[in-house]
């Protein structure tokens, strides 16, 4: 979002039985993963997941 050029931000949290999940979606620009350097946002986001014995799932479409 910082470097994508977004305009419009649509957050949806949705609570299961044994499932939390946070969907973020934007319309900006896109990214690949392979082609980026990680920087902190991710990089924090993955550690703490990591420390509650959780999971994160990145899925970045470009355009």
């Amino acid at each position: 979002m910082k470097y994508g050029q977004c305009t419009a931000i649509g957050i949806r949290l949705t609570l299961t039985t044994s499932l939390l999940t946070l969907d973020i979606v934007d319309n900006g620009t896109g990214f690949s993963l392979s082609e980026v350097k990680l920087g902190n946002g991710l990089n924090n986001m993955e550690a703490r997941t990591k420390l509650m014995k959780r999971g994160i799932e990145n899925r970045i479409c470009s355009g």
